[in-house]
């Protein structure tokens, strides 16, 4: 037995075309926002998880009061001890919340813990429809393909990559090889973003990707 792959940790069922919410967040604005442009499945039992694009992504929403509070170190510890696979943790990052969300992004690094900015919660139903649409988009015999845990994760960091517009397989492929996961772009000051990306993607792509980790959430 000690020879065999510990198979991924999977969550509750999702079913195709949906997202299973906590309980919590039922009678909220994000409830309202999230029927407008996918199907939302609220169950209680999830515990510190919010959502499940899938079973194999549990993700964690760190809100701005969250940040700037630092309650979201009580949810990071609350994270890591429940088993899985690989998930994300999505939180606002805008003018208000700059340095707090710096301070989790290196948390997050130190913890291996998958980080994705997103401006403001009204950008969340969408951000969770695109992270079950490329989580969906698996091999549709997994038994044709054994998967170890580390290369699942990669394919995760892989999908999350493509989440950028204008980025696709080829150029996913070498910001993962360069940078591990986004958060990892992230983690470049931004006067030296550019200049890093361009001999990886090209000064159009560069822009792009710069543009997507600062004008989106309208950091100065």
């Amino acid at each position: 037995m000690s020879n065999l792959e510990t198979p991924p940790k999977r969550g509750p069922n999702v079913p195709p075309g949906c997202i299973l919410v906590n309980e919590k967040w039922r009678g909220s604005n994000f409830e309202r926002e999230l029927a407008v442009v996918g199907k939302g499945l609220y169950c209680d039992g999830l515990g510190p998880i919010d959502f499940y694009p899938s079973e194999l992504c549990p993700v964690v929403y760190i809100s701005e009061s969250d940040l700037i509070g630092l309650s979201y170190e009580r949810k990071l510890k609350q994270v890591l001890q429940i088993p899985r696979q690989h998930g994300a943790i999505i939180a606002v990052r805008n003018n208000f919340t700059l340095k707090h969300f710096s301070e989790l992004q290196d948390q997050c690094y130190t913890l291996k813990l998958t980080l994705i900015p997103i401006g403001s919660m009204s950008e969340l139903p969408q951000m969770l429809l695109q992270l079950a649409y490329v989580e969906c988009k698996s091999p549709s015999n997994p038994f044709k393909h054994k998967q170890k845990p580390s290369d699942d994760l990669a394919a995760l960091q892989l999908k999350l990559f493509r989440l950028i517009p204008e980025v696709g397989e080829k150029k996913a492929k070498l910001l993962l090889e360069k940078f591990g996961h986004p958060q990892g772009i992230a983690s470049v000051p931004k006067e030296m973003l550019i200049a890093k990306l361009t001999p990886i993607v090209g000064e159009k792509s560069a822009q792009n990707i710069f543009n997507f980790y600062y004008e989106k959430n309208r950091l100065k």
